[in-house]
């Protein structure tokens, strides 16, 4: 019996138009996350349980939009494989070969909406407060896109649920001369060919993790917050910082670390942690701030 299971193989390319050009799942994915925010948003206003309009709606997902897209490339950039695109920089635009940053769009978005909200002299945790409720659910629909694709896989498990990725690059396999290779491979039942020197392990399905910690159960915890009635301004913001913050920290001990950084430190502590730990500090302090100073959002309905 097999202890294991077999990535789908999902055709990343819905409907292939010419040269690099297509509809594919992870665009599909994020049009999907834009969508459902718009949507969520504009079930709000429209039971008139928040005091924006339509106009202020669509402004801030056409800036957020800018901010996932230009941060969240320039963050994977800057952050993961900065040498590559220093040596290759006409591939920084080359986004249909993948490469996007959460912490890039965070930092993205927050800097498209300080300016949208001091342009229109709106307070920016009372705007955000509505916007992190729905978020998560985008975030959710862009880890199944990263599954599709076949990227940000995990680390080596016996785990029944452990996860071959057929498109595993070759320089990822394991070499069976390695002693625990040998017995990984005959704890799980793995097929091994006469002759075979390396072997493609499975691992973690991390981007599934993600797609329910990062994604539902935090969407599912905004929605219980929201139905007790919390509408303290900066609240449901420092959830969200403090949600997505350990939901990332803990799923980066079963995530393979990108190859060209691997572990920073100590063999278990990551890029991804170092980048969740200030999201998890600033939603600490404005959550205590939040429940301290028990100022009301004033785009909430009354």
């Amino acid at each position: 019996m097999f202890a294991y299971l077999v990535h789908p193989d999902i055709n990343p390319e819905i409907l292939h138009l010419f040269g690099p050009i297509g509809i594919r799942w992870y665009s599909l994915m994020y049009i999907l996350g834009f969508l459902f925010v718009y949507y969520f948003v504009l079930y709000l206003i429209k039971k008139r349980r928040i005091q924006i309009n339509e106009v202020v709606l669509s402004d801030v997902i056409f800036y957020a939009f800018l901010g996932v897209i230009f941060g969240g490339r320039l963050g994977y950039v800057l952050f993961y494989n900065f040498s590559y695109y220093l040596s290759n920089p006409l591939k920084i635009f080359a986004v249909w070969e993948g490469g996007m940053a959460f912490h890039g769009g965070f930092l993205g978005v927050l800097i498209a909406e300080v300016i949208y909200c001091y342009r229109k002299k709106i307070n920016f945790f009372d705007l955000m407060d509505i916007f992190a409720i729905p978020v998560p659910v985008a975030l959710g629909l862009g880890r199944w896109g990263n599954f599709v694709n076949q990227e940000l896989w995990g680390r080596p498990t016996t785990v029944p649920w452990g996860m071959i990725f057929p498109k595993m690059p070759q320089e990822n396999y394991f070499h069976l001369s390695e002693p625990w290779v040998k017995e990984f491979v005959d704890k799980i039942g793995l097929e091994v060919l006469p002759g075979q020197k390396l072997v493609n392990l499975p691992r973690h399905p991390s981007q599934l993790y993600e797609m329910l910690l990062e994604g539902f159960v935090l969407f599912s915890l905004m929605l219980i917050f929201m139905k007790i009635g919390r509408k303290e301004r900066g609240f449901y913001s420092a959830l969200f910082l403090i949600g997505y913050g350990v939901s990332r920290f803990v799923v980066e001990f079963f995530r393979e670390p990108d190859k060209q950084l691997g572990y920073l430190y100590g063999g278990w502590f990551t890029m991804g942690m170092l980048l969740s730990l200030p999201m998890i500090i600033a939603g600490v302090i404005l959550m205590a701030y939040s429940l301290f100073k028990k100022e009301k959002s004033l785009l909430w309905a009354k």
